[in-house]
C-alpha cells in the first residue's frame, strides 16, 4: 500500500488548526464547496467534486478533540480512492504556530490519480487551509 503525506506548518494556534479540520463550514471554504460534515465517528460525510460529475463520501473513523481525525473513503467515481484513509493530525509547536501533518493512505498502486490527488492536496487545498487561516479568514 502506497501513502501520500505532507507536512504544512501554519501560523496559528492548535485549537484553531484543529476548528478548520472539522467544521462544516471551513472545510467547504478550503477544500470544497457545498461540503456536508458532521464531526461525529461513525457519520459519513459527502464532499460534492468541483466539477459537478459526483460526490466523494467519507466516514469519520476516529476523532480525537483538540488532536486528529481520520476518515475513511466510502464512494468516489474513481475506484482508487475506495478504502483509502486519510488522516489530519495537528500538532502544536507554539502558542500561535501548528503543523498539520497529513496522510492520505492505503492507496493500491502509485499510477493512475495516485500523483494527481497528491498534487491537489498539497498545492491546492492544504495550501488554501494554511493561507485561509494565516489570512485570519477561518
Amino acid at each position: 500500500m502506497f501513502e501520500i503525506f505532507h507536512e504544512v506548518p501554519v501560523k496559528c494556534s492548535a485549537r484553531k488548526l484543529y476548528g478548520a479540520i472539522t467544521a462544516e463550514n471551513a472545510i467547504s471554504n478550503w477544500w470544497l464547496k457545498g461540503s456536508r460534515y458532521e464531526a461525529r465517528v461513525g457519520a459519513v460525510n459527502s464532499f460534492p467534486l468541483s466539477d459537478g460529475s459526483g460526490q466523494i463520501r467519507m466516514k469519520v473513523l476516529e476523532l480525537i478533540e483538540g488532536k486528529s481525525q481520520k476518515w475513511l473513503c466510502v464512494e468516489h467515481k474513481h475506484i482508487d480512492w475506495i478504502n483509502t484513509e486519510v488522516s489530519f493530525e495537528v500538532v502544536p509547536e507554539s502558542a500561535d504556530t501548528s503543523v498539520l501533518r497529513f496522510k492520505h493512505s492505503n492507496w493500491r498502486e502509485r499510477s493512475g490519480v495516485f500523483g494527481r490527488v497528491s498534487f491537489y492536496w498539497s498545492a491546492l487545498y492544504l495550501r488554501n487551509l494554511r493561507d485561509m487561516l494565516e489570512a485570519g479568514k477561518l
